[in-house]
């Protein structure tokens, strides 16, 4: 349930600026430009991560990042269709790699603190990729498990960061 809430409640914040875009395919820009920032923000901690957990969570990092640029590919090309469709193609493709078992499977072998960095970053990108499930019409997707649930300050504060800002237009 608190989960839950979370979600919600950062949907809702993430949401609002979306809607100053009157266009699919400037509001999946907005979308896309969320989830860089919070990889980027993730990739700022590398230094902070313990040093036997580096390596797995930069892997991470760049599997993000990675699939955030094919991302913005996808957006581009589904930018020239007309319809919602071939935008909601490109976020579903975009969790599926996220949610990939083996990446998933390297996660788990973190330290718990790393987990629950690693965790708080998932929860926001999927917020961030199911603000525009709502808007093109798709199935929410669920964060993936790999360590212990963030708090609702720590995604506060996640939300506050001056890169997360920009990103969403504010």
């Amino acid at each position: 349930m608190k989960r839950q809430f979370l979600a919600i409640s950062c949907s809702v914040l993430m949401l609002l600026p979306m809607g100053c875009s009157t266009t699919a395919l400037g509001k999946a820009q907005t979308a896309s430009n969320v989830i860089a920032a919070i990889f980027t923000i993730a990739q700022d901690e590398v230094g902070a991560i313990p040093v036997q957990d580096q390596a797995i969570y930069s892997g991470f990092v760049t599997l993000g990042l990675t699939l955030n640029s094919q991302l913005n590919t996808c957006i581009g090309a589904a930018g020239s269709q007309t319809g919602k469709a071939a935008f909601l193609a490109c976020f579903n493709t975009f969790v599926q790699g996220l949610n990939s078992p083996t990446e998933l499977a390297q996660l788990r072998l973190l330290s718990g603190k790393t987990q629950g960095t690693v965790q708080k970053y998932l929860v926001a990108v999927i917020t961030g990729v199911n603000v525009a499930f709502s808007f093109f019409g798709g199935t929410p997707a669920t964060a993936p498990t790999v360590g212990t649930a963030p708090t609702a300050a720590e995604l506060h504060e996640l939300q506050r960061n001056p890169r997360i800002q920009l990103a969403m237009g504010l």
